[in-house]
């Protein structure tokens, strides 16, 4: 997923987020499923975006994200 965050006057911030970081749900990645009685939506996945779970973003940051992923093939 490619993720970017607006401010006015600013560039916005971009982010790469693989599928995988769901695997392990947190406050900002999320897992919601409905597998409690009378519940019928099938699972969802989302991002929990808020002041407080922005630093929870940073790993995922493009720049530093493709670095870390060029890094890896050497």
């Amino acid at each position: 997923m490619y993720l970017l965050l607006f401010s006015n006057g600013y560039l916005p911030d971009c982010y790469v987020i693989p599928s995988q970081t769901w695997t392990i749900p947190n406050a900002l990645f999320v897992e919601r499923n409905y597998d409690k009685p009378g519940q019928k939506s099938a699972p969802e996945w989302g991002i929990n975006l808020s002041k407080k779970n922005l630093p929870l973003l940073e790993p995922y940051k493009e720049e530093r994200y493709f670095r870390y992923a060029k890094a890896k093939e050497y």
